[in-house]
Parts: structure tokens; C-alpha cells; sequence
């Protein structure tokens, strides 16, 4: 089968870019037999590192985000309609709703038995979907229960949504636990509020105990680079904290790690807990839409009640006074295996095979 994926413009740093060059990555490494693999991005990237050495083209567009939103009114339904004419696909995936839907109306006016998957990697509660791009698809690909829950409370038949969690790539060794001390890591962009929320993260690490010993190392670039920082030392916590800004690559930096945390106000699927998970580390996330509760569980971590900073002071407070306690980094690498490559792999071909058996 051939199978497309369509992309907007992505700077090359977020979540849905990792997601897609695991997606790659994983058919390459398992190489499920007929499948032929093609990306497409419209609009271009700022770091093409989720593309290199991928079958990504990218198709640069516009810098200037308005004058690339007038690129796509005026021009993008006749360039996905081009790739569609100029080759026949089994499967067409997109991530943005005005993506799928145009490739839906083109397969619709032409009749071609292409399928159109909307592929969102959004909370749709959070992110809502104007409903007359929601509807213009023929199959889902929810990458979280919720969102799946959240697709079917906005009208879609439970027949035409199909639960794909995304993947994520096995590691070999877990990360080091600390002795004494007790190291937390935060992954992610440095949003003080909106949906990284780290002044949740900023004021409940505040209210521990002034005797813990603990200490915190954050890594990623945001828009709060420089008040977070401020922030921390007006709380008397700046001592406690390592600021290392953006990192290619921040697993390869980390070689010492007890527990992951995100205050996340909303996600589609926090890559970032089974990154975590895989290395053996502890997680502690907020409860938000859409995904924590798909990956968190009693063998790798704990979820908080978003937006109660006291509850997730406490979980922290728990961990460093009783870190002999905590799960063995065994149990917390197993606890995640489904999200590994190989079954990632089954279950999308597995539900692709589903959808080719029903005609139209």
C-alpha cells in the first residue's frame, strides 16, 4: 500500500515533528512488507532535522506566517490536488484540518478510492476544529483516549476513529538514579503559563521543605526564557534549578535522573512521559487533555489534579523522602513497551488493512 502523510510548516523543534520521524523511523526499522512511506511538508521547516534522511520532501514556502497563510489560500488546494493526480495513494494522513480536508474533497470530486485520515495532535477541547474540516475525512487516527472520546462527542462514528498511539523508540539503558540527592529533569518549551505551565511546576517545587535536598535541570527555548528564570528567584528556589535552554538532543545530556515532570495544561500525547519512562524514570504530570492517563499508571508514576500546586508539592515532597520506594527501573521501562516501534508498527498497518476492506 501506499500511504502519504501532509504536514503544514513546522520549526522543527515541536512534538508532531518528533512524532513524524519516529513514524518513519519505525516503518524503516520494522519494514512491514507493501507499505511504501512518502511526507510532504507545505510551507517548510526551520530545523530539518526531523527530516533528514527520512522520504520527507519539503516544499519551502514563505517565512513570514502571514504571507504563507495567503500562500495556502491562493495555492495549496492545487499543489496537494498536483501530488494526488500525479500519483495514486492508498492512504492519504494529514495533521492539519485544512490539509485533510482538501485532499478529501479532491479524492471525493475525483473519485478515487484514496482514503483520507485526519491525523490531530491536538486536544480538540483545547483546540477546537471548525466542524466543516472535522467532518471532511473518512478515517481518525486518535493518538489519546481522550481525544478519541472528543471525536466522538463532536459526531464521529467510534467505527471511523482509530486509537494509534504515537511511538517512540526503545532505548537500551536506563538513566542513572541519584544517591543522596535527588534529581528532577523538565523537558520542554519554557512557557510560563498557557499550555507548559511551568509556574504550576515553578510554585509548587517552592513549598517544599527547606532542608530537601533536590535540584531540577530544565531543557528547552521558549518565550519565557528570561522571566522564568526570574520568576524562580523571586521564589527562592533559583539555587535548585539548571537552565539549559535549547538541546538538540537533551536524553544524550542527561546521565543522572530520578522522575520526569510535566504541568502541562493540555496535550494531544506527551512524548515526553514515554521518553521518560523508557530511560526508568519516575513520571509525575498533571492530569490534563488529552494523554497523561493513557501512559501514567501505578507501575511508572503519578498523576496530579491540574492547577492544585499543594497535591503536586506533596507527590514531590513523597518521592524524595521515600525514593527507596519507588518502582525499579525495570518495571517502569516495561510499563511502556506498547508505545515501542514494532507494535506501533502492527497496530498501524492492522488498522490500515481495517479500512481497505470497506469499499468506497
Amino acid at each position: 500500500m501506499d500511504l502519504l502523510i501532509l504536514t503544514p510548516f513546522m520549526n522543527g523543534y515541536g512534538g508532531t515533528e518528533k512524532v513524524i520521524a519516529n513514524f518513519c523511523d519505525a516503518f524503516a526499522t520494522v519494514d512491514p512488507q507493501n507499505v511504501n512511506l512518502k511526507v510532504i511538508d507545505f510551507g517548510g521547516t526551520v530545523n530539518d532535522a526531523w527530516a533528514r534522511n527520512r522520504p520527507v520532501e519539503i516544499v519551502n514556502m514563505a517565512k513570514n506566517r502571514r504571507i504563507r497563510n495567503v500562500q495556502y489560500a491562493l495555492t495549496l488546494y492545487s499543489k496537494i490536488s498536483r501530488v494526488l493526480r500525479d500519483q495514486k495513494f492508498d492512504f492519504v494522513v494529514s495533521t492539519n484540518p485544512l490539509m485533510w480536508s482538501m485532499a478529501y474533497e479532491f479524492c471525493k470530486r475525483h473519485k478515487l478510492r484514496t482514503k483520507v485520515i485526519a491525523w490531530y495532535h491536538y486536544s480538540l477541547e483545547r483546540k477546537p476544529i471548525r466542524n466543516v474540516f472535522l467532518k471532511r475525512a473518512d478515517y481518525y487516527f486518535a493518538i489519546s483516549t481522550g481525544i478519541k472520546e472528543e471525536l466522538m462527542d463532536a459526531g464521529i462514528s467510534p467505527a471511523r476513529v482509530k486509537l494509534i498511539f504515537n511511538p517512540v523508540e526503545s532505548v537500551d539503558r536506563p538513566i542513572a538514579r541519584s544517591k543522596a540527592s535527588n534529581r528532577f529533569v523538565y523537558l520542554g518549551r519554557t512557557i510560563l503559563d498557557g499550555q507548559k505551565n511551568i509556574r504550576e511546576l515553578l510554585v509548587s517545587l517552592s513549598k517544599l521543605n527547606a532542608d530537601l535536598d533536590w535540584h531540577l535541570d530544565l531543557y528547552g527555548d521558549g518565550e519565557d526564557r528570561d522571566e522564568a528564570p526570574r520568576l524562580a528567584e523571586k521564589l527562592g528556589i533559583k539555587d535548585h534549578l539548571t537552565w539549559h535552554g535549547f538541546v538538540e538532543n537533551p536524553w544524550s545530556k542527561i546521565t543522572v535522573a530520578d522522575v520526569l515532570l510535566l504541568t502541562s495544561t493540555y496535550e494531544g500525547f506527551p512524548m515526553v512521559l514515554i521518553e521518560g519512562a523508557s530511560r526508568g524514570l519516575f513520571l509525575i504530570s498533571s492530569d490534563c487533555p488529552t494523554g497523561p492517563s493513557d501512559i501514567v499508571s501505578s507501575q511508572n508514576g503519578t498523576l496530579y489534579p491540574l492547577g492544585d500546586v499543594n497535591s503536586l508539592s506533596k507527590k514531590i515532597t513523597n518521592i524524595i523522602e521515600h525514593k527507596d520506594q519507588l518502582p525499579s527501573q525495570d518495571q517502569i521501562r516495561g510499563s511502556v513497551h506498547q508505545f515501542h516501534y514494532d507494535e506501533y508498527v502492527n497496530n498501524v498497518v492492522k488498522a490500515l488493512q481495517e479500512m481497505e476492506k470497506v469499499n468506497g
